[in-house]
């Protein structure tokens, strides 16, 4: 295992996380030269430092595409529609599904104009269960679903949040990391556990 080297932003490329309250998983690529030759290194980032709310908001505000992929807002919009009128009530049971809804990670993958991402979750069920729930792959030059551009630009503005977890000490609460360098140097306690070689 190695220490976590500082990346330029305009080298670092997302690919996977897993955000809690207490802990992140991260996989993203950098991109560096060596030998005259552009090369790709793969880094898998697991830390149980805490994020900034700031990052564990923009992932939960993700829940309402999972309620999407499972037509909860169009059930939502149906009867809403069917009774003609904003009865209370009604939202309030919607909201209590959508926080039943638990954003686990998201998964960036594809090239051009096949980028997309999958946002995985869970749900509780009616036994108190909880059920794993994926949505299809939202392809961000697409126009099928109607909101894939409005989807990347909320996984541009994660990107930038874990970015800044990463390199930038932004962390949930920053006096407790003083230790963290931001000087291009060794950034410790965030454990890259596979980073090393070229690819």
């Amino acid at each position: 295992m190695s220490k976590l080297k500082f990346v330029e932003f305009d080298n670092f490329t997302l690919k996977k996380a897993k955000v809690s309250t207490q802990k992140v998983e991260i996989e993203f690529e950098e991109r560096f030269v060596a030998d005259d030759n552009p090369h790709i290194r793969k880094h898998i980032i697991k830390s149980d430092i805490m994020p900034h709310p700031d990052l564990t908001n923009k992932i939960n505000d993700l829940k309402g595409y999972l309620a999407k992929a499972y037509h909860y807002e169009k059930l939502y919009n149906a009867g809403r529609k069917l009774k003609k009128t904003e009865d209370e009530n009604f939202t309030n049971e919607y909201l209590d599904i959508l926080n039943q809804i638990e954003v686990m990670g998201i998964s960036i993958g594809g090239n051009d104009n096949l980028r997309g991402v999958v946002i995985s979750g869970k749900m509780e069920s009616n036994n108190g269960a909880k059920v794993a729930m994926n949505t299809p792959r939202i392809v961000f030059e697409s126009e099928k679903l109607g909101y894939e551009s409005e989807v990347e630009e909320k996984i541009i503005d994660i990107s930038e949040e874990i970015y800044a977890y990463l390199f930038e000490n932004k962390k949930a609460n920053k006096e407790l990391f003083d230790e963290i360098s931001n000087d291009k140097g060794e950034i410790p306690k965030a454990v890259d556990v596979a980073g090393s070689g070229l690819q």
